[in-house]
């Protein structure tokens, strides 16, 4: 029987904590470009009438292999930035409603409907979705709703997207109603699910890792990256080598084996899933001479407060040079307390999949880096970043709420799963200081792989 993981408690040592500022953040090529042709899409939601429109996940197609609608995070992202994007370009005169979490809400009220068939669609028009304003009844039935697919190259190098709508008087036609086509960046590569180092790059340049930051910086061709990375002599004994932290995947105490994702970069692993019951622990180690930020996810959630969203928004542990640090769960903000990780059954992991989303079986380990300028023990940690959450405000208006919606997001620009266990355990973190760090490196593992629903 395969399993995931879930959070129970355990006495720990007293752990050290570190605060510092959020990295700065730019809006990537995706983002930057969706912003420029999002009004088309208002324009085509408006001049068909509809008054309560809703933003599904969309499907990632890597080269000519099938769609698929899990199992990264852009399927899910890329339809929070469009229901964003939409709700700022549209005329708060003459508006429409942009129902909220619409995947969520259908994916909880009608687990059979999707909009890859006809009957899937017309399900969809069944629920009762949420606007964002202080109304009598903020419940509504949707008019249309907007998806669509991302294509990459296999490298990642490029995405094209296109954009479809669906609506309530022909559910059975999908119309693309736009197409663009974008350079890829670094800021989206893990989002596409496709990990990377600029630290074993620089290793196996010899030079340093700000050196190959600033020559791959949004990355004029991702090519470059792929070219060095198929330099990289990865040794199938130790596959992460070269990597700034030696990351130990470890079930009741027993490390795990990483293999290389065959179908992914140099800095995608994948692992077995632990068996129901068993403890999940992760054990860190920076193996470089400074001070390294790293941000640890389980199924998207980082094991640092239990935030979610982007990591580059995310609160992080700090460790320090030459030391090996246990993770053993998931830490509280009030810094005492903590949950195991453990494996669940089967079927629990079948109930908790949807729930968890894109990212359900996915282990992610982002690395940063301050820009130039005892062993087993708990890493120090940071604080003083405001966690990642979604723009949910009510609103008396929507002119109002795009008002808010903006502040928000100038300020924070049969298988197993991992979950966690009520039971709560001891702990004691402190706090400190890393600033002005760039991320440089992002592994990313795989334990779990469900077929695609």
């Amino acid at each position: 029987m395969r399993t995931a993981i879930k959070i129970n408690g355990s006495l720990l040592g007293v752990l050290t904590l570190l605060a510092f500022g959020p990295s700065a953040a730019k809006a990537n090529n995706l983002d930057r470009e969706l912003l420029r042709k999002v009004p088309e899409v208002v324009k085509y939601l408006q001049s068909n009438g509809y008054e309560n429109v809703g933003v599904l996940k969309f499907r990632l197609q890597r080269g000519a292999s099938r769609p698929v609608y899990r199992s990264t995070l852009i399927n899910q992202s890329l339809a929070d930035r469009f229901e964003n994007a939409i709700i700022l370009a549209m005329d708060s005169r003459s508006p429409f409603n942009v129902i909220t979490n619409a995947s969520q809400t259908a994916a909880a009220a009608a687990p059979t409907a999707d909009y890859r068939t006809a009957s899937g669609r017309k399900e969809l028009f069944k629920v009762r979705y949420r606007v964002p304003l202080k109304v009598k009844n903020p419940h509504v039935l949707a008019d249309a709703f907007v998806t669509g697919k991302v294509v990459t190259t296999p490298d990642c190098k490029e995405l094209i997207v296109s954009v479809e709508v669906f609506d309530r008087k022909s559910p059975e036609t999908v119309k693309r109603i736009l197409q663009f086509k974008v350079a890829s960046d670094r800021s989206m590569l893990a989002d596409l699910g496709r990990g990377f180092s600029l630290s074993r790059i620089s290793f196996a340049r010899g030079g340093s890792v700000n050196d190959v930051f600033e020559e791959l910086d949004d990355f004029e061709g991702i090519e470059s990256l792929t070219e060095l990375e198929e330099d990289l002599d990865i040794s199938p004994s130790d596959v992460t080598a070269g990597f700034p932290v030696k990351l130990r995947i470890l079930y009741d105490g027993a490390a795990q084996h990483l293999d290389v994702s065959p179908e992914l970069g140099a800095a995608n692993y994948v692992v077995k899933d632990p068996k129901e019951g068993q403890k999940v622990q992760f054990e860190v180690q920076n193996t470089t001479s400074k001070p390294l930020a790293i941000v640890l996810t389980v199924n998207g959630i980082n094991t640092l407060y239990r935030e979610e969203g982007d990591a580059y928004q995310m609160s992080r542990w700090i460790l320090q040079p030459n030391r090996t640090y246990r993770i053993r769960g998931f830490y509280d903000r009030s810094h005492r307390e903590f949950n195991e990780i453990v494996g669940l059954s089967e079927e629990e992991s079948k109930d908790k999949l949807e729930t968890l989303g894109e990212l359900a079986g996915l282990i992610h380990l982002y690395v940063y880096q301050e820009a130039d300028g005892d062993n087993a023990s708990t890493p120090l940690v940071s604080t003083s970043l405001n966690p990642p959450q979604a723009y949910t405000t009510s609103a008396s208006s929507w002119s109002e709420y795009q008002g808010g919606l903006a502040k928000s997001m100038k300020a924070s620009k049969p298988k197993g799963l991992m979950f966690a266990n009520d039971q709560v355990q001891s702990v004691e973190l402190k706090t400190g200081e890393l600033e002005n760090v760039i991320q440089t490196d992002v592994m990313i593992i795989q334990y779990y792989s469900a077929k695609d629903q």
